[in-house]
């Protein structure tokens, strides 16, 4: 069996370590003088951004980071790509991709007009279906594995806890029987000799190159732009955002009044927007976790939030841009265990 990715609790995603900046790039084909060099760099704009050449509308991308890293988050932004657009993702051990410890298979794009970006967040992928032994989740969040088939796991049966921010991914050494095994996207669980794929202690995939290949036939510009890629970690919080968080779009327009009362509006540019709050925040994640997103974000380098990496709307409610904090980190009860935090983040264009 070969699975990866290791979390399901579909809490939202901070991607801040994004190994473009950092890593050698290549590509199949680019203009001279829109090389993939445009890539590393924070604007979003077409005139600084990795194009094809005339007539070409399949191409890839490649991704050096120097050494074998985590990698938990993708995607392409402010793009020219439509809606009929592929996209596939890899990781492996050297460029060619010969023998990939990751590969999603061709994925829509899902390009939607207005919002010209693309979103992958990895959750599971299973090239072969094992039958699993017996799985009941306690109402403690308590999960037993057990090999009867009645689903009650016996006192010698293998148990951890499936919190948040608990990989479930899980060596188990002492059960003569079960070697991996992984809990799915719906609570599934799947069984096997190992998973072939090294996971970390945020359920991340570890790899030293990553390779996206995209295909746009039908492009109507007859070559690709692709002004900005996200590639690399990502940070997901013990708990969940706020309910009263919100998105928004900040536009600009220059309002023109006649004297007899005539509007004429001038449209500029609108950015979309989050207001994130966190009303419980675990404390220890205040340090290891917001902070090292916040340090990248103060610096001006853009931060990927998805808010439901679960859910099939992240090419709509994803935004890769400034992240910056409209609080200070507070203590919303005399429970220290918790803390609350604001900030907006704002796409870059």
């Amino acid at each position: 069996m070969v699975a990866t990715l290791i979390k399901t609790s579909g809490n939202a995603l901070f991607g801040h370590r994004n190994y473009v900046l950092s890593g050698v790039l290549g590509a199949s084909a680019s203009v001279a003088t829109f090389g993939v060099g445009q890539l590393q760099n924070e604007q979003g704009s077409p005139a600084s951004a990795w194009q094809t050449p005339i007539g070409t509308t399949s191409a890839f991308l490649t991704i050096d980071a120097g050494s074998a890293l985590p990698w938990r988050l993708f995607g392409l932004f402010r793009t020219n790509l439509t809606g009929a657009a592929r996209v596939r993702w890899r990781l492996g051990p050297d460029p060619t991709m010969i023998a990939p410890v990751f590969d999603s298979g061709w994925l829509d794009g899902g390009v939607q007009p207005g919002y010209q970006q693309h979103v992958f967040a990895p959750r599971l992928n299973i090239s072969e279906e094992v039958e699993p032994t017996s799985l009941l989740i306690e109402e403690d969040g308590d999960v037993i594995v057990s090999e009867d088939d009645d689903g009650v796991g016996e006192p010698e049966a293998l148990q951890f806890n499936m919190g948040p921010s608990d990989v479930l991914m899980v060596d188990a050494e002492d059960d003569p029987v079960v070697d991996e095994f992984l809990i799915g996207e719906e609570g599934e669980l799947f069984i096997g000799e190992g998973t072939g794929l090294a996971g970390t202690d945020q359920g991340s995939l570890t790899a030293r190159y990553c390779r996206v290949d995209i295909e746009d036939a039908g492009n109507p510009d007859l070559f690709l732009n692709i002004p900005l890629v996200y590639a690399g970690d990502a940070w997901e919080p013990g708990r969940q955002i706020s309910s009263d968080s919100a998105s928004g779009t900040d536009a600009v327009t220059d309002e023109v009044v006649a004297r007899s009362g005539a509007e004429y509006p001038v449209f500029r540019y609108e950015k979309r927007r989050w207001d994130l709050a966190f009303a419980s925040l675990p404390d220890d994640e205040v340090f290891s976790g917001l902070e090292q997103v916040m340090r990248v974000a103060r610096r001006g380098a853009n931060v990927l939030f998805v808010p439901f990496p679960r859910e099939d709307k992240s090419n709509f409610e994803a935004v890769f841009g400034r992240l910056t904090s409209r609080s200070d980190v507070t203590y919303p009860s005399t429970n220290k265990a918790y803390r609350a935090f604001r900030a907006s983040v704002t796409e870059r264009l």
